[in-house]
C-alpha cells in the first residue's frame, strides 16, 4: 500500500479559519448589549474596538499557525519506505522497520496544542526524528490502515 499525505490550507491555518470567527462572534455578543444602549459616539468606538480586537486576534493566530509549520511535515509511504518532505524538498527517507515507537497524540497533548489541536499518532524513528501525524492530514484513515498493516504495534 502507498499514499501521499499532506496538510491542506485549512489545517495549516487552523487558528485563522476556525478560531478567528469564533473570537469575533463572542466579542460581538459580549459587547452587543452595550452597543445597543450606547449613544452614537460610544457605539462607533465600540464597533471600532471589536474590529481592532479581531485584527489583533487574527495576527496572534497567524503567528501561532506559522510557528506550528515547523512541526508539520508532508510525507509519502511507498512500498516499505516513508519519505518526509519539508517545503517540497525530501529531507529524509525511513524504512517502516526503522520506526522505534508509535504513540497516540491526544487533543490536549503539548504537540497538539502548539500545532493544530487534533489527535493522531507520533512516529519516532531510530535516529530520534519524530513525525507527528495529526488527523487533519488528507486520507488519515488510509494512513492509519497502512501503519496497522505494516505490523507496527500502536
Amino acid at each position: 500500500m502507498s499514499g501521499s499525505f499532506y496538510y491542506g490550507l485549512k489545517a495549516r491555518f487552523y487558528g485563522v479559519f476556525f478560531q478567528l470567527p469564533w473570537s469575533f462572534f463572542v466579542t460581538l455578543c459580549v459587547l452587543f448589549p452595550i452597543i445597543c444602549l450606547a449613544d452614537q459616539s460610544l457605539r462607533i468606538l465600540l464597533v471600532e474596538l471589536v474590529i481592532y480586537w479581531t485584527i489583533l486576534v487574527a495576527l496572534v493566530w497567524i503567528v501561532k499557525d506559522i510557528y506550528a509549520q515547523r512541526f508539520l511535515f508532508e510525507f509519502a509511504i511507498n512500498d516499505h519506505a516513508i519519505r518526509v518532505y519539508k517545503k517540497g524538498q525530501e529531507i529524509s527517507t525511513y524504512d517502516l522497520d526503522q520506526i522505534k515507537s508509535v504513540k497516540s497524540i491526544k487533543k490536549n497533548s503539548s504537540i497538539s496544542r502548539c500545532t493544530l489541536g487534533g489527535s493522531g499518532l507520533m512516529l519516532k524513528f531510530n535516529d530520534g526524528f519524530e513525525l507527528p501525524v495529526l488527523d487533519q492530514i488528507k486520507d488519515y484513515e488510509k494512513f492509519s490502515l497502512i501503519v496497522n498493516k505494516s505490523a507496527v504495534v500502536i
